[in-house]
C-alpha cells in the first residue's frame, strides 16, 4: 500500500474510523494480545500524525514546532506500510471469522 499524502486530509471522520477499528479489532477474539497492542499503538500513532497534519494544514503550527516534531518523529505523517498492512490483514482475519457485517447506524457527523 502506498501512503504518501502526508495525512493532509485528516479530520474528525478519521478519528471516528480509528476508534471504530480499534474497538472492533481489539475487543474481538480474533487477535492475540500482542496483535491487539500493535493495532492500538499503530492507530494511536496515526491519530497523532493526523492531528498534527491537520494543524499544519490549518496554519496552526509554528516553524519551530514543525521542526521539533519533524526531528522527534523522523518525519510527520504516518506512512509505515507495516502498520497499514497489519490493520488490513486484521480486518481480513476478522471477516474470515465473522463474515456477517457489523450493523452500522448512520453517524450524521461523518462526512466521508
Amino acid at each position: 500500500m502506498k501512503c504518501n499524502n502526508g495525512n493532509i486530509n485528516w479530520g474528525d471522520d478519521f478519528e471516528f474510523f480509528c476508534d471504530f477499528l480499534e474497538f472492533s479489532l481489539c475487543e474481538s477474539d480474533v487477535l492475540n494480545s500482542e496483535e491487539k497492542t500493535a493495532i492500538s499503538d499503530i492507530l494511536q500513532r496515526m491519530r497523532t500524525a493526523g492531528r498534527f497534519a491537520e494543524r499544519c494544514h490549518n496554519y496552526e503550527v509554528s516553524d519551530e514546532e514543525f521542526e521539533e516534531e519533524f526531528e522527534q518523529r523522523d518525519g510527520l505523517a504516518y506512512v509505515d506500510d507495516y502498520g497499514y498492512d497489519l490493520i488490513t490483514d486484521s480486518i481480513g482475519a476478522f471477516y474470515e471469522k465473522y463474515p456477517t457485517p457489523i450493523p452500522y447506524q448512520a453517524n450524521q457527523n461523518i462526512h466521508r
